[in-house]
């Protein structure tokens, strides 16, 4: 292997690489606590693919620029066509998403999305960009892909306004629909209406997409991922149509279905050229290309570090260990906590002290299901009801040791508050 063309590297497939892994774990927590949110689901699925192409890409051709593997190059210059779509897509489907949560906030969302919602969510983030990536491209596609030395393949498009149209245009007027009728909208009602908006989220599952810490992490990724793809989009066709206005050949509307499809043949163009373009579009060539890795690791920063996702990946840590027989070690430290809690808390209650508060935690036997009052039981003598007011009641069922009994699960027949037993020196002294 000769000198890398890029004096970035190993940088730029190290970031993908790791950007790649981030992603996926994401995903994997969604799919373990199967909640789905679609808009951010998409986004990662296709950045997932993105960033190991541009990892691959950068490693194999990191060199030179021969023209080999056409599969995979068709493969992988069809997967940025999709990703360029997927990008203002996702985002129009999160402001979409969080302007029907601030809409509907008096509802349960489950059962406020309509099957017309749904539709449009999966058109957006799957089948509008097969649609453009597909017929949408091979009508102004000049060459089977091109590559790039350094950074592998890419597409070729012809300089036509029909190009823009078909292709170009996705990245602005899509942020455009999020920023002119879904992003103020959002921002106005949540402002106008905090104390309702408190209330719903209140009412909320924690664990569901309508709490208020996924409100505020699915708008943020809306915000920093249409800060970044609409003026990157907005300033790439700003130049592709002053530069084809200046060349002698114009910009055309369309040169027919015969000179586009004219020359089949994959092309290979040296560093060189890009070099060549001065510093303004050697930065511009720079910052499209990181701009899939740094999507991906804001993703993993807003999404990676939830509680839910720290306890999805403890679940995944216990079932590998399961597989390789392994005992992990922090399930024994999590066993000793415990014993250590349940220790203490028969220590504060033959004190008459109480219990210590209890922490809800989520196990994997949560993930299936809602988390409500069914899972706890009361149990209390029979032909007695249970009166909080009425301390002599409660302090004569104590002595008789018909205290309340709470369940943590349906199946579980150990009570998690044991009533105090009687001490005999307690008894002569009254």
């Amino acid at each position: 292997m000769g000198d890398p063309v890029d004096p970035s590297y190993p940088l730029y497939p190290i970031a993908c690489v790791l950007a790649a892994t981030g992603l996926f774990l994401v995903l994997l927590t969604s799919f373990i606590r199967q909640r789905w949110n679609l808009g951010v689901s998409f986004l990662c699925f296709w950045l997932f693919l993105e960033n190991l192409t541009f990892a691959v890409n950068s490693i194999v051709w990191a060199d030179n620029g021969a023209i080999k593997h056409h599969v995979y190059c068709d493969l992988a210059s069809h997967l940025q066509t999709i990703c360029y779509v997927v990008k203002p897509a996702a985002t129009l489907i999160m402001t979409r998403r969080l302007f029907l949560i601030a809409s509907f906030r008096n509802m349960d969302m489950h059962t406020t999305l309509k099957r017309s919602d749904v539709i449009i969510e999966w058109f957006l983030g799957f089948g509008l960009p097969l649609l453009v990536a597909g017929p949408l491209y091979y009508i102004v596609q000049t060459k089977r892909f091109e590559i790039l030395e350094g950074f592998g393949p890419s597409g070729s498009s012809s300089s036509t306004v029909l190009s823009i149209l078909l292709v170009s245009q996705w990245s602005i007027s899509l942020p455009l629909i999020s920023i002119l009728f879904y992003f103020p909208r959002v921002v106005w009602i949540f402002y106008r209406q905090n104390r309702d908006m408190s209330d719903f989220f209140l009412r909320s599952n924690s664990n569901s997409s309508t709490s208020r810490p996924g409100y505020y992490r699915l708008f943020a990724l809306a915000s920093v991922d249409m800060l970044i793809t609409f003026p990157v989009g907005l300033v790439n066709v700003t130049l592709v149509i002053v530069q084809d206005l200046h060349s002698p050949r114009g910009l055309p509307f369309y040169d027919g279905w015969a000179a586009t499809h004219r020359d089949w043949t994959p092309i290979s163009s040296p560093y060189s050229d890009v070099v060549a373009g001065g510093r303004s579009s050697l930065a511009q060539f720079y910052f499209s290309n990181w701009v899939t890795p740094c999507i991906s690791f804001v993703i993993f920063g807003l999404f990676g570090f939830t509680p839910n996702a720290r306890t999805a990946y403890m679940i995944i840590a216990r079932k590998v260990g399961d597989l390789l027989h392994i005992r992990p070690i922090i399930r024994r430290h999590q066993q000793r906590l415990k014993h250590k809690k349940a220790v203490a808390n028969r220590e504060r209650t033959r004190r008459g002290l109480g219990s210590m508060p209890q922490e809800i935690t989520l196990d994997s036997e949560l993930w299936s299901r809602e988390l409500s009052f069914a899972d706890f039981e009361l149990t209390a003598p029979v032909g007695q009801s249970i009166d909080l007011k009425g301390d002599v009641e409660a302090r004569k069922s104590e002595d008789s040791g018909d205290a309340i009994k709470v369940y943590s699960g349906a199946g579980d027949s150990s009570p998690a508050l044991q009533p105090p037993k009687s001490d005999p020196d307690t008894k002569s002294e009254v």
